[in-house]
């Protein structure tokens, strides 16, 4: 059976293979604490501190290949796995239903003002 990871090196990029394009950048949690925060009011320290448990809650779920139900996310399953000398490669799969959320939600907001940035 070929190893259908073939085309994954080690060097594994971002890269939207369906738009042959880069993502502009990355979310990282320090971003996504701060946007939290701007959008609840809540504390730093203890958004910081729900927001790193929720990533691991949903890392441990995928570790283990459950398949995650997360509105207004969506599904994600894992599809494939690669261990190479960088790491563990993991191809998650993620379908949305269209009805992410109502247009004046925080989170269609954010999409509307990265697809402005673009």
């Amino acid at each position: 059976m070929q190893d259908s990871f073939q085309s994954v090196s080690s060097d594994v990029d971002d890269r939207d293979e369906d738009a042959g394009e880069f993502p502009a950048q990355a979310l990282k949690v320090k971003d996504l604490v701060a946007r939290v925060v701007e959008q609840t009011g809540q504390r730093k320290g203890e958004v910081r501190r729900t927001v790193q448990a929720v990533l691991g809650v949903l890392s441990e779920a995928l570790a283990a290949d459950e398949e995650l139900n997360v509105a207004p996310l969506g599904k994600l399953k894992v599809t494939r796995r690669k261990t190479t000398e960088r790491g563990q490669v993991t191809v998650v799969k993620l379908v949305q239903n269209g009805k992410l959320a109502p247009a004046d939600h925080p989170i269609q907001r954010g999409l509307a003002a990265s697809e402005e940035d673009s």
